[in-house]
């Protein structure tokens, strides 16, 4: 800031010239620099990246809906976490790609389990379209089992319709039984279907729902006629 305490040649000159700001103060003439404009620090930045990535992976969790982690993740007792919550933050940490603020999820990487009391996983599963806009799912017996697997264990499966943007399946929550041992599983489409990306996911619980399985990502296949 300078000051001119006498007569100057800016005299009868307010306002901003250039880079500078002319006014008076008391009947003295001041000279100011432009005050540049804030910034926005890096604080806030990282919280607006933390608020996109919080939006991407919460939209993906409604439209798989809370049930899936409600079934598939174990917490430990007196973790004051949630099963929702530690699903939230596992997509934000693991499945999310992209740069702000355009994060999308990477399926690839999406868990819908984290077991403490574990059972095998799925053992060299398969998924492929068929005919009529349909799958077939399908897997093996581990031929060395631990020894808290059981073959009257459930298969969660787990159907995401990337193209309509909603969950198409969740085994569990519409009482489908599926045993380990069925080793197969077949969805029969409908002509709406036709073209659709379609992702799948599975793992197992026990019959009581104590023991959980690790998730396997079977891939994405696109529906055909």
């Amino acid at each position: 800031m300078g000051v001119a305490r006498k007569r100057s040649v800016l005299s009868g000159i307010r306002g901003k010239v250039g880079t500078v700001v002319l006014s008076v103060m008391r009947g003295v003439e001041v000279v100011k620099e432009v005050p540049s404009p804030p910034k926005k620090d890096s604080q806030t930045a990282a919280q607006d990246i933390q608020r996109a990535k919080f939006k991407c992976a919460n939209e993906f969790l409604l439209r798989i809906g809370y049930d899936v982690p409600g079934l598939g993740y174990q917490l430990r007792r007196q973790s004051g976490k949630t099963k929702i919550n530690e699903s939230m933050s596992d997509l934000m940490r693991n499945a999310l790609k992209g740069t702000y603020p355009d994060f999308s999820i990477d399926f690839s990487k999406v868990q819908w389990s984290r077991p403490i009391e574990k059972i095998d996983a799925c053992w060299k599963g398969s998924f492929v379209a068929v005919e009529e806009m349909g799958f077939e799912l399908s897997w093996e017996l581990n031929p060395f089992p631990g020894k808290t697997s059981r073959l009257h264990d459930r298969a969660v499966i787990v159907l995401f319709d990337e193209t309509k943007g909603k969950n198409l399946y969740f085994g569990m929550h519409s009482r489908e039984i599926v045993p380990r041992t069925a080793l197969k599983w077949i969805y029969k489409g409908y002509p709406q279907l036709e073209g659709h990306h379609i992702h799948c996911w599975i793992f197992f619980v026990s019959a009581d729902e104590k023991r959980v399985s690790d998730t396997e990502y079977l891939g994405r296949v696109t529906l055909k006629k």
